[in-house]
Order: structure tokens, then C-alpha cells, then sequence
């Protein structure tokens, strides 16, 4: 009875598809953190110098709804299917249908909001 020890060699492609990602995200995250810094900086001195302005820019919950309602929706229906023929009825229809029905309910409360706020 001999011993052998499994090893497991790695291609030098196999080390560069590992570190590749935790690069990006490494990267991104320092992007984002001096993109808000000098965000940041750019504000304060724009306060310092009096020339701040607010801009408020009106955002209806009710449009950004029902955006969102229709995109998980229509995104949501290929899953459905591709999940159905690849499965049939299993968990894996639930990728398809959890999304399904919150976009479905998110359009109905954009009509229902819709129809509350025309009574008052």
C-alpha cells in the first residue's frame, strides 16, 4: 500500500484567471474611493467660494417604479422559460419567478398609487 499524494498543478492561465478579478475589484474600489474624495473636495470648494447652487431634480418614486417593474418583468420572463425547459417545475423556476412577481407588483402599485391619488 503506497501513499500518493495527489498535486495539483496550475497553469500559469489558471493563475491569471484567479487574480484577474480580485485585480478589477481591487481597482474599482480605489477608483470609487478617489472619485468621491475629489467629489468631495470639488464641493467644499465650490462652497468655500459661494458658488454652490442646489440643484434638486424632482424623482418620482412612482415613474422609477414602474421602470424597474417593467425591466424585472420582461427580464424576469426569458429566465422563466429557459428554466422551465431546463428543468421543468423546480426550485430553479423560482430564479425566474421571484423577480416575475415583484416587477408585476411594483407595476401594480405604480396603477394603484396611480388611481388612489386621481380619487383625492
Amino acid at each position: 500500500m503506497t501513499n500518493q499524494i495527489n498535486q495539483i498543478t496550475y497553469t500559469p492561465a489558471d493563475i491569471i484567471i484567479t487574480v484577474i478579478p480580485l485585480v478589477a475589484v481591487t481597482l474599482g474600489i480605489v477608483f470609487l474611493f478617489f472619485l468621491f474624495l475629489w467629489w468631495f473636495k470639488l464641493k467644499k470648494k465650490i462652497i468655500e467660494t459661494g458658488q454652490y447652487k442646489d440643484f434638486h431634480t424632482p424623482i418620482s418614486y412612482r415613474i422609477v417604479g414602474l421602470l424597474l417593474g417593467i425591466i424585472l418583468t420582461f427580464i424576469s420572463i426569458p429566465i422563466i422559460i429557459l428554466s422551465l425547459v431546463l428543468s421543468g417545475i423546480s426550485y430553479f423556476l423560482l430564479l425566474g419567478l421571484i423577480p416575475f412577481f415583484l416587477g408585476l407588483s411594483l407595476i401594480f402599485f405604480y396603477f394603484l398609487y396611480f388611481f388612489i391619488l386621481k380619487k383625492t
